[in-house]
This record gives structure tokens, C-alpha cells and sequence, in this order.
């Protein structure tokens, strides 16, 4: 007997153990539970397999120790429909659920939960056996099908082309979008009571029947002719590929419209010979007329021609102060002025920007020539109206006469460029005939842009300096560093030699930024060598390139920081143009510098369009005012009111007033009278080496502080200074003295 119930233990525990392996095996999580004895429906958990670890991270003891354990990881939003579900298991099958379940890591897993009520009718007792199965990854797919159905529906009904679905057994509609009904005419119901033979014209059926359209695999576009409803017929290019629709082999198609294919070709090939602003031909055209007249020159000997190259003068100036609009006004304008100067036959063409060329046909001698350029000059001589506003702009025109060995357009183009460059370097508004001398013009300035260059790595650039006075002191209140160049074969370089050839060739970028630098560090020198402090300042020109670049205000920062430049002591001039390019960006950069601690200025003020209303947004120090305006102080009535106002508009935002270019002691006494604040030019001094400059700071030093610096000092030590103040800045003093008619004397101390 014992042995038996040793077998029959044994048989237990193998029946035991392969029912764990199983259940350690089985991707299902098994459970049971039974009634708790509480309410109905109230039920607590008497086994749950080990393999839940696996599935869910718990392991199967923390189900035991905590009897609201399900209760607190089922998803709040299941919970509820389960609970209510639950009262309705019967012993009739099996009861499934779908709900989500906290996942130790934190994350909710997807349970596919199956149930049944099991009865023991001699205890009367009722048992649940349930599984779990984790099936989030079929949510998932599940889910991603639904939003992949949804959003090709979308494109499908939301698509701006015409779309639908064709049975490719029946050719018979199944589905059409809204845009295919509101481009046919025909309602949805009525296509979806058509087939695609109901569309298409009649010589386009038979071909349907030939095509690959109504096979399924095909993919592919082609172009046919259907009609709408009212029988209007449309040339179509369809898009068409096959897909199961409902279990039926199908077909998607796209529509485009290509009814207006042919007047789009030929909108296509005016655009590409013509100007999209003012419909002159273009450098293409232009290009294809001046190859057939240099061909007809080598057929016809008594057939000549001219090339004119127009550029406009100061046009960037009125694009950037008035805006694109008005310079696309402009440019409209001048086409028009154009074409009324030329004889019939000949052509007018626009190269871009704002430059143009003519074609001038069956010229008989250079008077001809000559005929024309003087028209297009006197009718330039006119204002342009332009809304409201009267523009004045004159033209630089090079022209080349057709002349035996010119072999390609290119050429004589080329030619007539470089005639218009010679016409504006001479003063602008003038017509220059191409020649050999101006060919080698050109080779000259190509020469100096490469001297140029190396100039930037051999250190031939030099810092002169100029001061800008104090009216009311007759001290120096700041000093502008102006570059020049010391050329090693034609000496001592003024900008007007090379700045202009700088800003063509991007080399403005390089020197721009060595004379920030240069400047920089000699401000520097001066505070450490004269103890001027930071009352002096340091002015600098910005060009409209280098206020433009993206990373200004980091260049400007870390120049100051390598030379120890205190930020105050820096004045950044910029011209009126630039701050007129882009005024809310012109605004951020100058805020941006303000931050900085710098002092900014607006030069040449009055020598292009003036906006107050950006003046006032602008947190600017300074306010130049341009020579011509003192030039003309004194003479020109109206230009006086202008320049008090100017002045009266500055101090009221705050800002000061410097008058550029004060040559005489008429000119000074103009300006005080306006109200500017200081005084530049070369009645006081011109630019000069910054050795004599420093004289120059010491001197205003001594007169400032003429007690402190001379008290202590032995008779010959002041003997020195007063010698050395006299040879060097003996024209200064002559210009301080006439001062004392102004105001006060601020020192006593003798020069003499």
C-alpha cells in the first residue's frame, strides 16, 4: 500500500512539474480567482502562474501581497467596463476582455484577457479561470493600419487634383473625391452610377480597351481627352497605379488638368526672351539679334551697327532708401524713356538690375551714334515722377560701332561694359566710345583690384586721422580714423583710389575690418600715452557690407576685447543708405551694438532718402551732416531751414550734430549758428599720421588741464613742451584763437 501511494506521489509531482514547464512555456499568463465573500462580483485571486514575471515584471508573490493589486495597474479608463462586465460571466463559453495593464517599467501593456465561470455542483462552489496575453505589438499594428487608412483617405478626399477608384473588371466607379465632382460637373451618386467610358470622348474609348490602364499590375501616367458633364473636353494627364479596393481588384487614378498646357508653353517661351518687369527682351534675345547683325556685317559690307551698355547712376541708392517697388517704378519708367529715344528697328533689352542695351541697326556714321546718346541723356535730364515722389537719375552709356574683327556677341558686349565702366569712372551721366586706350582701363583697374590684395598682406594700408571739434570748447571731442594707401610705385592713396574697386570685389570685408581693428588699438595707445580717458572717443566707417554681415556684433565684440578698448570710446559710423536697406533689421543690429556699450552715427546725412520715421526708432548717438549742406550754408536759404531743422530733429531725440567738411571761418560760424555740436574738416586740420596726432591729443590735454600738467615742472621741461606744441599744431592754435569770438576763454595759458 505505501508503495502504491509512493508511485502515486510521484505521478503527482511529474503531472506537477510538466504542468509548470507548461506554464512557464505558455505565452499566456494563467490565473484563477474565486468569490471573496463580499459583495457581488467582489472576487480575489487564488493562483496565477510564475511566467508573469516575464510578461508583465511582477513577480506572481506581489499579486498575493496586496489584494488591490490589479485594481491600482488596470488603466483608469478600462476599469469601470470591466467591473461591469464581470456580474454578466456565465458558465455558457468564454468571456474576453481587452484593456490595459501597468507594465513594471512603467509602461501600459495591451491584455487580451479570457474567462470562464466554473461551478463545482457538489460544493456549490464557483471558480474563474482566466488567462492573460500581452498583445500591445497587434494594438500597435493594429493602430498604425487605422492611421494609415486614415491618412490616405484624407489625401484622398483633401487632394487638389481630381481622384478616384475604377473596378478594372467593370471599369465602373467605386469611389470619386469631391474635387473630381466640383472639376466634371457630375454629382457623386450620378459617377458612382458611371464607368470610365462614360468620360472619355469617343475616339478615346477604343484606345482604353488597347491600353494598359485595365490591367492590374500595370503603374504608369498617360495623357487622354475626356469631357464634363455640360461636354466641355479637358486633355488630361493621369496617374494611375492598382490597389484592392472592398476585395476587388482596382484602380487609383490622378487627374491633371493640362487643358492650358499649351498657352502655359507659350507664356513659357515669351518669359524666356523677355523681362517679367518690364517685357523688354533679354539678355537672351538681346544676345540672339546681336549674333544675326554681326553675321549680316561679314554678308553686307555697307552694314553697320552699334552696341549701347546703360547702366543707371545712383539707382542702388534710390532701390535701398525707397524700397523695391518705387525702383521697380523707376526701372519701368526709364524702359519706357528708352524705347521713345530709339528709331523703329531699333532694339531695347534688359540684362538685369539695372542695367540695359541697345541695338542700334543700320548706322551710317558716328553722328548717328551720338544722335541717340545725347536723346537718352537730355530725356534723363527730366525728374521722374514716381507717385508722389520726383526721382532724378542720370545714365552712363559705353557703346561700340560694329568694326571688323569682332567674331562673337560675347565680345562686343564685353566691350561695350567696359566703355560704361570708363563713362561712370569719368563723373557719371556721360557716353564713352569703346577704344583701345579704354581697353587697357580696364586691364589697369584689374591690376590694382590684384594690388589691392596684396596690399591687405604686405601692410601697405595706413590709419591717417582727423579731428572733430568741440564748437563750443574749441577742443577735440573725437578723431576719425580714415584709411589710405601707401602704393609702393604711386605713393599716398586716397580712398576715392581704391574704396570703390574694394566694395566690388569684396576686399571691403578684409580692410574694413583691419582698420576696426587697427583704430582700435590705437584709441587704446593714446588713453595709456596721454591720459585722455574715455572722454575721447575713436570714430570708425562701417561699410553697408561689413553692416550687413550676420556675425557684426561678434566681430566688434571680440575686437574690443583683444585690443581692451573700453566700448564707449568706439564710435561706429554708418551711411544714411545702409540704415534705409532693411530698417527692422538695420534697427536689431544697431540695438545689438548699442548693447555692446559702442556709440553709433549716421553719416552723410541728407545724401539719400531720409525716413524720420525710422530715425527716431533708431538708437543712434550721432548725426553728420553732409558737406554739400555746409557748403551751401550761408547761400541757399532753403538749405539753412533744412539744416536747423536737421539739427533742431537731432537734439530733440537726443543725439548730437557734427558738421563735415568746414573749410572756412564762414562755414563755422554757419554751422554754430544752426546749433551743431562739433565741427570737422580741414580748417581745423587734415588727416595726418596718428605721431601727429598724438601732438595734437597732448596739446588738448595741456589746455584742459594746463595746471596739473605744468605744475611741478622745471623752466626748460615747460620750454620744451611749448616748442613742441608750436611746431606741430601752430595752424591748430591760429584756428582755436578765432574761437575766442564765440566763447569764453577756457584757459589762460600762453603758447607763445
Amino acid at each position: 500500500m505505501r508503495r502504491e501511494c509512493g508511485q502515486a506521489e510521484q505521478a503527482l509531482h511529474e503531472i506537477q512539474k510538466r504542468q509548470q514547464y507548461l506554464l512557464s512555456a505558455s505565452p499566456a499568463i494563467i490565473f484563477s480567482l474565486k468569490p471573496s465573500g463580499g459583495p457581488p462580483g467582489d472576487y480575489e485571486l487564488t493562483f496565477i502562474s510564475e511566467n508573469v514575471s516575464t510578461y508583465l515584471g511582477y513577480e506572481a508573490q506581489e499579486f498575493f501581497e496586496n489584494s488591490q493589486f490589479w485594481r491600482e495597474h488596470v488603466h483608469p479608463e478600462d476599469f469601470q467596463r470591466i467591473v461591469a462586465e464581470f456580474p454578466c460571466l456565465s458558465e455558457q463559453g468564454y468571456h474576453t476582455l481587452e484593456y490595459r495593464l501597468l507594465h513594471k517599467d512603467g509602461n501600459y501593456r495591451w491584455i487580451y484577457e479570457k474567462l470562464r465561470l466554473v461551478q463545482d455542483k457538489a460544493s456549490s462552489s464557483s471558480e474563474i479561470i482566466g488567462s492573460w496575453l500581452d498583445i500591445t505589438e497587434r494594438k500597435q499594428i493594429e493602430s498604425a493600419l487605422q492611421e494609415s487608412e486614415q491618412r490616405y483617405r484624407l489625401m484622398f478626399e483633401s487632394s487638389p487634383h481630381p481622384m478616384w477608384v475604377y473596378d478594372l473588371r467593370t471599369l465602373c466607379f467605386l469611389a470619386v473625391n469631391k474635387t473630381a465632382v466640383h472639376c466634371y460637373g457630375y454629382s457623386q451618386e450620378e459617377f458612382l452610377a458611371m464607368s470610365v467610358r462614360d468620360i472619355l470622348l469617343y475616339e478615346n474609348i477604343s484606345l482604353l480597351e488597347e491600353s494598359s490602364f485595365i490591367t492590374e499590375s500595370f503603374s504608369g501616367s498617360g495623357r487622354w481627352r475626356h469631357q464634363k458633364k455640360d461636354g466641355t473636353p479637358i486633355d488630361v494627364e493621369i496617374t494611375s497605379g492598382p490597389l484592392t479596393f472592398s476585395g476587388r481588384p482596382a484602380r487609383v487614378v490622378l487627374i491633371n488638368d493640362i487643358t492650358e498646357h499649351k498657352r502655359i508653353e507659350r507664356q513659357l517661351l515669351h518669359n524666356a526672351f523677355h523681362d517679367a518687369l518690364t517685357a523688354l527682351p533679354n539678355r537672351v534675345l538681346f544676345m540672339n539679334y546681336l549674333r544675326k547683325a554681326l553675321e549680316r556685317t561679314k554678308q553686307c559690307e555697307d552694314y553697320q551697327f552699334a552696341v549701347f551698355f546703360l547702366d543707371l547712376d545712383r539707382f542702388k541708392v534710390i532701390n535701398d532708401s525707397l524700397g523695391h517697388l518705387v525702383g521697380d517704378e523707376l526701372l519701368l519708367a526709364v524702359a519706357y524713356r528708352l524705347q521713345q529715344c530709339l528709331r523703329p528697328g531699333d532694339m531695347v533689352a534688359r540684362l538685369g538690375g539695372d542695367e540695359f542695351t541697345i541695338l542700334l541697326e543700320y548706322v551710317k556714321d558716328l553722328s548717328c551714334v551720338n544722335n541717340v546718346a545725347e536723346r537718352i541723356h537730355k530725356q534723363f535730364s527730366l525728374p521722374f515722377l514716381l507717385g508722389q515722389r520726383e526721382v532724378h537719375t542720370s545714365v552712363s552709356i559705353g557703346m561700340v560701332i560694329s568694326v571688323s574683327g569682332y567674331e562673337h556677341p560675347d565680345d562686343i558686349l564685353r566691350d561695350a561694359d567696359i566703355a560704361m565702366y570708363r563713362a561712370k569712372s569719368l563723373g557719371k551721366g556721360r557716353s564713352v566710345i569703346f577704344s583701345s586706350q579704354i581697353d587697357g582701363y580696364a586691364v589697369e583697374q584689374l591690376s590694382l583690384e590684384i594690388e589691392l590684395r596684396q596690399a591687405l598682406q604686405r601692410g601697405e594700408l595706413r590709419l591717417h586721422y582727423q579731428p572733430i571739434m568741440d564748437i563750443a570748447t574749441g577742443r577735440i571731442a573725437q578723431i576719425e580714423a580714415l584709411v589710405r594707401w601707401e602704393h609702393p610705385e604711386r605713393g599716398l592713396l586716397p580712398p576715392s583710389e581704391f574704396i570703390s574697386l574694394a566694395e566690388d570685389s569684396e576686399l571691403i570685408l578684409p580692410i574694413g575690418n583691419w582698420v576696426l581693428k587697427e583704430a582700435c588699438h590705437q584709441m587704446q595707445e593714446w588713453q595709456k600715452l596721454c591720459h585722455v580717458g574715455p572722454a575721447l572717443v575713436v570714430c570708425v566707417n562701417l561699410s553697408m557690407r561689413q553692416f550687413q554681415l550676420p556675425d557684426l556684433v561678434e566681430q566688434v565684440a571680440h575686437l574690443l576685447h583683444e585690443t581692451g578698448l573700453t566700448p564707449a570710446c568706439l564710435v561706429l559710423e554708418i551711411t544714411e543708405t545702409t540704415t534705409m536697406k532693411d530698417a527692422d533689421a538695420t534697427m536689431r543690429t544697431l540695438h545689438q551694438l548699442k548693447e555692446l556699450g559702442v556709440k553709433l552715427a549716421i553719416d552723410d546725412f541728407g545724401t539719400g532718402y531720409s525716413s524720420l520715421n525710422h530715425l527716431w526708432r533708431f538708437p543712434v548717438d550721432t548725426l553728420k551732416i553732409d558737406r554739400s549742406f555746409v557748403n551751401n550754408l550761408g547761400r541757399e536759404p532753403g538749405v539753412e531751414k533744412i539744416v536747423h531743422a536737421v539739427t533742431a530733429i537731432a537734439h530733440a531725440l537726443g543725439m548730437s550734430v557734427v558738421a563735415e567738411g568746414i573749410e572756412t571761418a564762414e562755414q563755422l560760424t554757419n554751422v554754430r549758428i544752426a546749433g551743431a555740436d562739433y565741427g570737422q574738416g580741414y580748417y581745423f586740420l587734415k588727416p595726418c599720421h596718428s605721431n601727429e596726432m598724438t601732438k595734437l591729443i597732448r596739446l588738448g590735454a595741456l589746455l584742459q588741464h594746463e595746471a596739473t600738467e605744468l605744475a611741478g615742472r622745471s623752466v626748460d621741461e615747460v620750454r620744451q613742451i611749448r616748442e613742441e606744441i608750436q611746431y606741430h599744431v601752430e595752424h591748430l592754435l591760429l584756428k582755436l584763437s578765432e574761437f575766442q569770438r564765440y566763447i569764453a576763454p577756457s584757459t589762460d595759458f600762453d603758447c607763445t
